[in-house]
């Protein structure tokens, strides 16, 4: 089986959801990005794996010169408000929920943890609304994805350009009754860090997180505000030009994954349909 230099591993998790023995396991590196272990007593030599990695076998995109440029937000308040880049994702979703179809996107798990659920309803996409700074656990959504497709089930599914690549490379292609949407990624962060980040405020404010909320709006729309809620009733509210997790990524690009510094899904000829 070929082996991909860690260097270039995203972590999206496609090898680990095409393996039919579940020979793969993703692991937790010293940096806290996880990437495929695989267990060569489980391998069956397959190479599955390596047909759904979208590094090692590379799609044919879109030609991004017959691409088309909108702008557009929610024009509801409400939504706007609660969302973290104008509301279009949920109102994409919105839309997609109207035609009996479900979503998957990453939400806030146990503990803080960013991981990609399946959700069917209203209360789930605001689950999965706002953006989150550390890389999201995929788990088996992939595999969810296909099932429910085969089932002639709509599903909507909202990552970053690797993931989207991910899914594409493990389905094969495009099935019908799949929409694809990603986001301009400046790169993912380590959740490792993320949870350092968590656990530093857990002790100066005495309290579990309840809740978190990059690019809050109280400081303002345009100033990328980190607010931080606690068990205990406190909030800690810092701007990016002080609160010290966005201003180590913004400024510094400090826990970004390897492969983000010279990322091969940034181009405009995207595997997204959005």
């Amino acid at each position: 089986v070929a082996v991909l230099d860690a260097a270039r591993c995203t972590g999206c998790c496609a090898c680990a959801n095409a393996c039919p023995t579940n020979a793969i396991s993703m692991l937790q590196g010293a940096e806290g990005f996880s990437a495929p272990v695989i267990d060569e007593a489980k391998c069956i030599a397959c190479g599955k794996c390596v047909k759904s990695c979208p590094v090692l076998t590379p799609l044919e995109s879109a030609d991004s010169r017959f691409q088309e440029v909108y702008a557009a937000w929610s024009l509801d308040d409400d939504i706007r408000f609660e969302s973290t880049s104008g509301g279009a994702f949920s109102e994409f979703a919105l839309a997609w929920l109207a035609l009996g179809g479900s979503l998957c996107g990453a939400c806030y798990g146990e503990g803080q943890r960013v991981e990609h659920i399946v959700v069917d309803s209203k209360d789930g996409l605001a689950a999965i609304r706002q953006s989150k700074y550390a890389q999201s656990d995929i788990g088996d959504c992939y595999r969810q994805i296909r099932d429910a497709l085969k089932h002639g089930r709509r599903m909507l599914f909202c990552g970053s350009p690797c993931q989207c690549a991910g899914l594409i490379s493990y389905l094969g292609g495009r099935p019908e009754g799949l929409f694809v949407v990603n986001f301009v990624c400046r790169g993912i962060n380590s959740p490792k860090a993320f949870a350092s980040f968590l656990s530093w405020l857990e002790g100066c404010y005495g309290s579990k997180v309840s809740r978190v909320w990059f690019k809050n709006k109280v400081h303002g729309w345009n100033r990328f505000s980190t607010r931080v809620e606690f068990k205990n009733g406190r909030v800690y509210s810092k701007d990016r030009y002080h609160d010290l997790f966005m201003r180590g990524y913004i400024e510094q690009n400090l826990y970004m994954r390897e492969c983000c510094h010279a990322c091969e899904f940034r181009n405009l000829a995207q595997t997204a349909d959005v």
